[in-house]
C-alpha cells in the first residue's frame, strides 16, 4: 500500500519496491506476476469493509469503465477497442470497477479486466498470457458513450461483478442496475 501511495511517477513493479523495499524486488515481483492466491476471499473482505465504511441507508452501487492506452500488443486484455481516455478507437486496454458510495464517499470494491472477444477467443494469446480458463469470456462491448449498448454492458458486468466477486448477504448484493441502493 506505501508503494502505491508513495509519490513516485510510474506505480509498477520496480518503483514500488523501489520505495518500499529495494532489496525485496524479486520476491515482490514473484508475488504479483506468478504467485497463487485465491481472489475470492480478499473480494469479499473488500466488499465487508466498503459495507463498514459507507454500507446502509443511502449507499448506492456505481459502475466504471477506464482505459488504459498501450503500444504493444501482449499485455492481458490489450486490443483496438474504444478508449475512453483518448475518445476513440485505439490501443488499450479496459478496466471495469464497481465502487460503493455513500454521501460522496466512494469505496472501490471490485475492479475487473475487460477481455475484448478477439482476446477471448485467441486460446493461445490466453494460455500464453496465464489468463485462466474460468477467465476466458467476454462481454459485447461497442463505441463511445451514448451507444445504445452501453447501459446493457453495464448492467452485465455489475451482474457478473456482484454475482461471482461479492459475497450474498440479506442487505447487499442484489443489484442488477447501476446506482442501485447497495
Amino acid at each position: 500500500m506505501h508503494g502505491l501511495l508513495s509519490p513516485a511517477p510510474r506505480k509498477n513493479v520496480e518503483q514500488i519496491a523501489e520505495q518500499v523495499a529495494p532489496e525485496e524486488l524479486q520476491q515482490l515481483h514473484h508475488f504479483v506476476s506468478t504467485s497463487p492466491w485465491k481472489v475470492r476471499p480478499v473480494q469479499g473482505v473488500l466488499w465487508e469493509r466498503a459495507r463498514e465504511i459507507v454500507g446502509g441507508e443511502g449507499a448506492v452501487l456505481s459502475i466504471d469503465d477506464t482505459s488504459i492506452v498501450k503500444q504493444g500488443k501482449h499485455s492481458v486484455g490489450v486490443a483496438r477497442q474504444y478508449c475512453g481516455e483518448l475518445g476513440k478507437q485505439a490501443n488499450c486496454q479496459v478496466l471495469v470497477s464497481l465502487t460503493m458510495d455513500r454521501g460522496g464517499v466512494p469505496v472501490p470494491v471490485a475492479l475487473r479486466l475487460f477481455l475484448p472477444k478477439s482476446r477471448a477467443e485467441d486460446p493461445v494469446g490466453c494460455e500464453a498470457a496465464g489468463i485462466p480458463e474460468a477467465e476466458r469470456r467476454c462481454l459485447p462491448r461497442q463505441g463511445p458513450p451514448p451507444s445504445p449498448s452501453l447501459p446493457e454492458i453495464r448492467r452485465r458486468i455489475l451482474q457478473i461483478l456482484v454475482r461471482e466477486c461479492m459475497p450474498r448477504c440479506p442487505t447487499c448484493g442484489r443489484a442488477t442496475a447501476p446506482r442501485q441502493r447497495a
